[in-house]
C-alpha cells in the first residue's frame, strides 16, 4: 500500500530520530506512524525495542560506572565489552515485536529481525548466541541491494552483531569476515552518515583490528577503512603543507616535505603497497614532493624504489643515475664524518643520506641492471660500489652480513652475465672465475643462505662443471627444500650426466615439495613468479619423459601444460582496481557518480566516488549476494589468458620467401603499446605527463608469457616431427608463429621440419630468417655451417663455425663437431681432434634444456 504524504513525512522524521538514538521521541513517533500507516506496526514496535534496549544499556552502565575508558586496557586477547543487560528488562518489548512481526512488509520484518538479534546479544541470556543465529538465519548479510538512511546503519548493526556472536562462539576468522564487511559497505556508500552508523562501524573496525592481531595477521588483514582513513589524512596533510610551502631557495631544505614523505613511507610499510593503481598514485605523490624540494637525494631514493615497485624500470634507471650522482656530490661536499654524528631525524630534516641508504640503493641498482635491463657492465659497477661502501664505512653495521651477502651475489651474477654475453673468448674464463669467486665470498659471509648456494651451483652448471654443481645445489636444497629452481637445477644436472630416470625422480620430488602445488593452488595464493618456476619444472619433466619413454609420452602431457600455462599467466589481482591512496581522488570521494569519467574499457580514470571499485581491497561484493566470505570480493579474475586454439591457416608456409616482419605477432594491447614507447624526454623531477602506457614489468611479463607459449608449441612440433607426423608438426609451428613470429626458434624449428622432409632449399630460407632475427643463434649457425660443409664450401663453413664457437656458441656441441669435420676435410688433423674431443665433452654434459634458459639467475 502506498504511503500518504503525511505518513511519508512521519517516517522520514522517525528514521532520523532513530539514526540519532533520540529515545525520548520514539513513543510519540511510533503512535503517529501507526495512525497514518496501518502496516507500520512492525517498524513502530522495532523502534520501541530499540528504545528498551538503549535505555537498559544506559542504566546498567550508570549503575556499574562503566565507560569506554575501560577499552584503554584492551589487548588482542582481552577486549572489553559493555556490561550485559537483564533479559527481563526488555522481554515485554521483544514479545510485542514478535507478535506483530508477520503483519508488516518484508522489508520491515527483515530490519526487525536485525534489531531482535541486537537485543538478544545485549542481554545476559545464556542462549543469546543461539538467539542471534535464529533471528538472522533468513537475513542476507550483507544484502544484495544497498539501502540508504537508517536502514544502512541497521545493516552495519546486523553485521557487527553477527560478528559479536561468532566471536563469542570462538569462530574468530568468521567474525573478522563479518566485521570487515562493514568496512566494505562504508567504502561503497561514503555519503551515508549518521551517529548510529558511526557507532556500529567503530565497534566493527576496532574489534576486527584486535582480533587480527590476535591471529598474528598484522599486515594482511588491516581494515580497509583504516587504509582509507590513512590515505585521507595524507591527502589533507599534503594539501595543507603545499599551500604554505614555497619552492626552496639556494641551500634551503623543505624539511617538512621530507618528514611528510618519510611518514607516508612508514605508513605504507604498515598497510601494504596496495594494487598497481596505488603504486602509481604513490609515484605521483613523490613526483609532487620533488617539485617542493630541490635536488633531494632522499626524494630520489624514494622515487627509485617506488618506480621499482611499480615496475617502471626505465624511469627507475633514470632515478638511480640521478641519485648516485647526487649522493657522490653530497659525500664530497659534506664529508663522511658529518653524517656519522647525525640521528635519523636529523638526517631527514637535513636531507643527508646515510652510507647504509647508499649501499642498499647500489645493491638494488645492480639487481635492476642485471635482472631487468640486462646491462651487466652497469650492474657490476653498482655492485662494486656497494662493496666498497660496505667495506669502508659499514663494517660495524648491524646488517653488514646481509649487505655483504647481497652485494657479493650481485657481483657474481654480473660477472656471470658478462661472461655469457661476451664475444671475446679470452675474456670468458676470467669472468667466469671472478663470478665463482664472488659467489664463494657470499657463501663465506652467510653460510646459511641457500640462495648463494643455488647461484654458485647455477654458475658451475653454466661452466659445465657438473660434479661441482651437483654438490653445491644439494647444499641449497638442504637449506631450503621448497625452492623450485634448486630442484629444477638438480634435475637438469642429472640429465647432463644422461641419468634421465633419476632426473625424472628429482622432478617429481621437487614438484611435491613445491609450495605452488597445482591441485591446491587457486593461482593467486602463491606468487606469479613461483608459478613460472613451477611451470618451467613441469616443462622439463615433460622433456625428460620424452627422452625416457619417447615423444608419444611427451605429447600426452601437452594438454596439462597448456592448462597450467593459462593459470600461471592469468591476470594478477594486484593489477586491478583503483587506487586507495590516490591523493588527488580522495578529496572527491563525496562527489556524485556523475563526476566520474571512464575510459573506453570501463575503467575509472577520473575522480573516485561511492561507485564500487573493481578488484581493490575495498571493492564491492558480488552482485549475486552469494556467501558471506569477504575473500569472495577479490577472488580469481575470470578474464584469464586463453591458450590459442588450433587454427591451421597456412601462414607460415605462405611466408617462406617473404619478409618476416609482417604483422603476424599477436600481443596483448599492453605489450603492443610498450613496444612503441620511447625514452622519456622530460626532466626526471617534473610531474610525468598523463600518458597511459604499460609498465616495463607488464611488458616483460607479456614477453615471458609469449616465450613460454612458443616453447610449448615448439615442443609439440618437435615431437610430431620425430614421430614422422609432419603435417601436425607444421600446424604446431604455425601456432607458435601466431604467438610470436619474431621468435627465432620458430623459424629454426621450421627449418628442421623442412630439412627432415629433404627440402634443403626451403630449410635454408627458414634458417636465414632465424638469423635475421638473432644473428648469434648458435644452433642455427651450426646448421648453416653444416650446409656449407656438405656443399664443400670449407672456407665459408670454417668462417661461420669458428666465429660461432668463439662467441655465444662456445658451448654448442654441433658447432664444434662440424668445425672438427672442416679441419678433418682440410687436412688439419690435430685441430680436428681437439674440436671433436671438445664436442664430445660438451655433448656428454649437455642438459635436457639450457641451464640459463630454464632457470632464473636471481632468487626472488
Amino acid at each position: 500500500m502506498a504511503l500518504t504524504a503525511k505518513a511519508q513525512v512521519i517516517e522520514r522524521d522517525f528514521q532520523l530520530a532513530r539514526s540519532k538514538a533520540n529515545y525520548p521521541v520514539f513513543p510519540e513517533f511510533a503512535r503517529r506512524y501507526v495512525k497514518h500507516n496501518s502496516e507500520g506496526v512492525v517498524l513502530a514496535n522495532t523502534a520501541m525495542l530499540e528504545l528498551a534496549v538503549g535505555e537498559a544499556e544506559n542504566a546498567i552502565r550508570r549503575t556499574q560506572q562503566w565507560t569506554y575508558q575501560t577499552s584503554l586496557d584492551d589487548t588482542p586477547d582481552n577486549i572489553a565489552t559493555s556490561p550485559p543487560i537483564r533479559q527481563e528488562s526488555i522481554q515485554e518489548a521483544v514479545e510485542k515485536l514478535e507478535r506483530v512481526l508477520s503483519k508488516g512488509p518484508d522489508e520491515h520484518q527483515e530490519y526487525a529481525a536485525i534489531v531482535l538479534a541486537r537485543a538478544a546479544m545485549a542481554t545476559n541470556a545464556p542462549d543469546r548466541v543461539q538467539r542471534v543465529a535464529h533471528y538472522l538465519k533468513n537475513i542476507q548479510l550483507p544484502p544484495v541491494r544497498l539501502p540508504s538512511g537508517y536502514n544502512f546503519a541497521l545493516i552495519a548493526c546486523g553485521l557487527t552483531v553477527k560478528g559479536f556472536a561468532l566471536e563469542e562462539d570462538g569462530r574468530i576468522p568468521e567474525a573478522i569476515v563479518s566485521y570487515d564487511n562493514v568496512a566494505l559497505w562504508i567504502q561503497n556508500s561514503p555519503n551515508e552518515k549518521c551517529e548510529e552508523l558511526f557507532a556500529w562501524t567503530e565497534h566493527a573496525l576496532y574489534r576486527a583490528g584486535l582480533l587480527k592481531l590476535r591471529l598474528g595477521e598484522q599486515s594482511q588483514f588491516y581494515p580497509a577503512a583504516l587504509s582509507l582513513e590513512m590515505a585521507q589524512i595524507h591527502a589533507y596533510w599534503e594539501d595543507s603543507l603545499y599551500a604554505v610551502t614555497p619552492f626552496p631557495g639556494a641551500n634551503e631544505k623543505n624539511w617538512r616535505v621530507l618528514v611528510m614523505i618519510e611518514q607516508i613511507i612508514e605508513d605504507r610499510k604498515l598497510l601494504g603497497p596496495g594494487n598497481d593503481a596505488d603504486k602509481k598514485a604513490f609515484v605521483e605523490t613523490i613526483y609532487r614532493a620533488s617539485q617542493k624540494t630541490f635536488q633531494s637525494p632522499r626524494i630520489l631514493r624514494y622515487l627509485f624504489f617506488a618506480l621499482m615497485e611499480k615496475g617502471q624500470y626505465d624511469e627507475a634507471e633514470l632515478a638511480l643515475k640521478a641519485y648516485l650522482d647526487m649522493a657522490e656530490i653530497n659525500l664530497k661536499v659534506k664529508g663522511a664524518a658529518t653524517e656519522d654524528s647525525l640521528t635519523h631525524e636529523e638526517r631527514v630534516r637535513l636531507d643527508v643520506e646515510s652510507k647504509y641508504d647508499i649501499a642498499i640503493v647500489m645493491i638494488a641498482g645492480s639487481r635492476l641492471y642485471s635482472k631487468e635491463l640486462r646491462k651487466p657492465a652497469e650492474a657490476l659497477k653498482c655492485a662494486a660500489g656497494a662493496l666498497d661502501n660496505i667495506h669502508q664505512y659499514l663494517q660495524n653495521h648491524e646488517q653488514v652480513t646481509d649487505l655483504l651477502n647481497e652485494a657479493y651475489q650481485c657481483q657474481g651474477i654480473a660477472y656471470g652475465l658478462q661472461a655469457s654475453t661476451t664475444h671475446e673468448p679470452h675474456q670468458r674464463p676470467q669472468m667466469y672465475a671472478k663470478a665463482v669467486e664472488s659467489l664463494e665470498n657470499a657463501i663465506k659471509v652467510a653460510p646459511g643462505a641457500f640462495d648463494s648456494q643455488y647461484l654458485l651451483a647455477l654458475q658451475y652448471a653454466e661452466m659445465r662443471e657438473i660434479a661441482k654443481a651437483i654438490l653445491t645445489v644439494k647444499q641449497s636444497i638442504g637449506l631450503h627444500s621448497s625452492h623450485i629452481p634448486s630442484w629444477h637445477l638438480l634435475a637438469l644436472l642429472l640429465s647432463a650426466q644422461k641419468d634421465y630416470e633419476r632426473a625424472l625422480s628429482i622432478c617429481a620430488v621437487g614438484l611435491k615439495e613445491s609450495e605452488w602445488d597445482l591441485p591446491q593452488t587457486d593461482a593467486f595464493s602463491a606468487s606469479q613468479l613461483d608459478g613460472e618456476d613451477y611451470l618451467a619444472l613441469r616443462i622439463t619433466q615433460a622433456i625428460l619423459q620424452d627422452q625416457v619413454h619417447g615423444p608419444e609420452t611427451g605429447l600426452e602431457h601437452e594438454e596439462a601444460l597448456f592448462s597450467l600455462y593459462t593459470r600461471v599467466f592469468a591476470p594478477e589481482p594486484s593489477s586491478m582496481g583503483e587506487s586507495l591512496y590516490d591523493i588527488q581522488n580522495i578529496r572527491r570521494r563525496d562527489q556524485s557518480d556523475n563526476d566520474l569519467t571512464t575510459s573506453a574499457s570501463g575503467v575509472a580514470i577520473g575522480g573516485t566516488t561511492g561507485r564500487p571499485r573493481s578488484g581493490s581491497i575495498l571493492s564491492s561484493r558480488s552482485r549475486n549476494g552469494g556467501g558471506s566470505d569477504i575473500g569472495s570480493t577479490i577472488g580469481p579474475n575470470t578474464n584469464t589468458l586463453e591458450v590459442p586454439k588450433a587454427n591451421y591457416a597456412s601462414s607460415i608456409t605462405s611466408s617462406i620467401g617473404s619478409s618476416p616482419n609482417k604483422n603476424r605477432r599477436i600481443l596483448p594491447p599492453a605489450a603492443a603499446a610498450g613496444a612503441n614507447s620511447g625514452t622519456l624526454g622530460r626532466s626526471l623531477l617534473s610531474l610525468p605527463p598523463p600518458v597511459h602506457r604499460p609498465t616495463t614489468k607488464s611488458v616483460m611479463r607479456t614477453a615471458r608469457a609469449n616465450k613460454v607459449l612458443v616453447t610449448l608449441w615448439l615442443m609439440s612440433a618437435s615431437a610430431f616431427r620425430r614421430l614422422g607426423r609432419m603435417e601436425d608438426a607444421q600446424k604446431a609451428v604455425e601456432e607458435a608463429e601466431r604467438v610470436d613470429a619474431s621468435d627465432p626458434d620458430v623459424w629454426y624449428q621450421l627449418g628442421l621440419l623442412y630439412a627432415a622432409q629433404e627440402d634443403q632449399e626451403t630449410a635454408a630460407v627458414s634458417f636465414s630468417k632465424a638469423l635475421a632475427l638473432a644473428p648469434y643463434h648458435a644452433a642455427c649457425l651450426a646448421r648453416v655451417g653444416r650446409s656449407y660443409l656438405d656443399a664443400g664450401s670449407y672456407e665459408m663453413a670454417e668462417g661461420i663455425l669458428e666465429s660461432t664457437t668463439k662467441s655465444l656458441g662456445w658451448d654448442n656441441a654441433e658447432a664444434w663437431f662440424y668445425l672438427g669435420r672442416v679441419f678433418e676435410a682440410t687436412g688439419r688433423l690435430t685441430r680436428a681432434k681437439e674440436c671433436l674431443w671438445y664436442a664430445l665433452d660438451l655433448e656428454t654434459s649437455r642438459p635436457a634444456r639450457s641451464f640459463t634458459d630454464a632457470l632464473p639467475r636471481y632468487v626472488q
